[in-house]
């Protein structure tokens, strides 16, 4: 689970943490926001998170930090119904999700995309109905995330070890690199821009040169 900024220029991954089937997914999500909220001074303007998160436990610790987000939701039979009996899109409505005795509630929006197919959203932003298609645009910030995996593995190192330690160094590595390379760039804008490979072939060279 990794946190990033998203913010114009600044593509940086703030914070990192494995999960396994025993980690409690929400208390790792809180504890990476705490720590991400540091980095930033506590501000913030929204956080985009996956319809994964779509659930009362994770909206219930971005309620405790009172941040605004968005996110898709997942169309379960409440959702399905809700968008069968609605008749004009764009549509924004409050929503309740319960889960045992806790409750939680948002903005859902619904809109269509370009194929004309309903997109559900659940968010705390004020949203109207002549605002609603901006959430696809808004919500595009977080590809940069995704984008991040990708270039992760471009320069992550391979292991066919076992050792659990081993691995998440490699992970953790690769991401500290892909951050070198953004503050890097941001540095020389000016004059020049490194691609991420070359960057890291760099940064071995140096490295080598160190330990020779």
């Amino acid at each position: 689970m990794t946190v990033c900024v998203t913010a114009q220029k600044d593509k940086y991954t703030l914070a990192a943490a494995p999960l396994t089937q025993l980690t409690s997914k929400p208390k790792m999500f809180k504890k990476l926001l705490k720590k991400a909220l540091k980095y930033i001074d506590g501000h913030i303007g929204c956080v985009y998170v996956d319809r994964e998160f779509f659930n009362v436990p994770y909206i219930s610790v971005l309620e405790e930090f009172h941040l605004p987000y968005l996110m898709p939701a997942k169309k379960n039979k409440k959702i399905k119904r809700i968008i069968k009996e609605t008749k004009n899109f764009p549509a924004v409505m409050p929503y309740t999700m319960r889960r045992y005795k806790k409750t939680v509630e948002f903005t859902l929006v619904l809109v269509k995309d370009k194929k004309g197919k309903v997109r559900a959203f659940a968010t705390t932003l004020l949203v109207d109905v002549s605002q609603a298609d901006n959430l696809f645009d808004l919500y595009g910030n977080r590809w940069s995330i995704e984008t991040s995996y990708s270039m992760l593995g471009e320069v992550r190192t391979k292991t066919a070890s076992v050792t659990y330690a081993v691995r998440w160094f490699l992970v953790l590595f690769g991401l500290l690199l892909r951050n070198g390379y953004y503050l890097f760039n941001d540095i020389v804008k000016k004059f020049d821009h490194v691609t991420l490979i070359t960057f890291s072939e760099e940064i071995m060279k140096i490295t080598m040169k160190k330990d020779g």
